[in-house]
């Protein structure tokens, strides 16, 4: 066991930043410290543009730029975190990930208010939500194409008109 192992829990920007960051003051004190960063996904999606056409544009894949810099990247999802024992549990991984520090940047999701029809909509909260609008709107031949877009904030109405074609 990495008695001064860092586990961050969590790949958007704040695990993102937090390992990149960690990995800069570890290399400046010269200390062989063990920097793992656990997420479910294995890119980093930036979010707030996923409402944009062609959304594949805004991620990228974690591992490569964990692997240069020697930052350890595990794929899965953090089920329990043992704060008197030090580890966290990973779904469906037999074992403890042990820490000696332990950074919780796991974000945010939405939640679909509880309104009759709303398995018909569609959000752009996450990739798969964003992919799922997408291939909607390229098979639209005709319509507004905001029909069935579920909860959009203006702007995102907007982009998905200009999208379709619509003024």
């Amino acid at each position: 066991m990495v008695d001064d192992g860092i586990v961050i829990a969590g790949g958007g920007f704040a695990g993102f930043w937090a390992a990149l960051l960690a990995a800069a003051e570890i290399d400046r004190i010269g200390q062989d410290i063990e920097l793992t960063l656990v997420s479910r996904d294995d890119h980093l999606t930036l979010r707030p543009r996923l409402y944009e056409a062609a959304p594949e544009r805004f991620r990228t894949p974690l591992r490569p730029i964990f692997n240069a810099i020697d930052i350890r990247f595990v794929h899965g999802s953090v089920d329990d975190i043992d704060s008197v024992g030090r580890g966290v549990v990973l779904a469906g991984y037999a074992g403890v990930l042990p820490y000696g520090r332990l950074v919780l940047a796991t974000g945010c999701v939405m939640v679909p208010p509880p309104v009759p029809g709303i398995e018909h909509t569609f959000n752009v909260d996450t990739w798969d939500g964003a992919m799922r609008l997408e291939r909607h709107l390229a098979s639209l031949c005709t319509g507004s194409g905001e029909e069935g877009c579920g909860v959009l904030d203006a702007r995102e109405a907007g982009a998905v008109r200009r999208r379709a074609g619509l003024r």
